[in-house]
């Protein structure tokens, strides 16, 4: 049985695909957070029913 001498998995291009694809997972969940906080707070400005409503009901 013969082993490759190069492990595709620890190439450079893998590395930069790893990197951007956690940079892209930080980005939307930045853009995810951002979003869910505007509708949350505009959710607690005008709906009395959200604002009695316990955590596990609001996430």
């Amino acid at each position: 049985m013969v082993v490759a001498p190069h492990d595709p998995l620890k190439s450079d291009e893998a590395n930069d695909a790893g990197w951007e694809a956690g940079k892209g997972g930080l980005i939307g969940a930045a853009k995810w957070g951002v979003g869910a906080a505007i509708l949350g707070s505009a959710a607690f400005f005008w709906s009395p029913v959200y604002r009695k409503t316990t955590i596990q009901f609001k996430v």
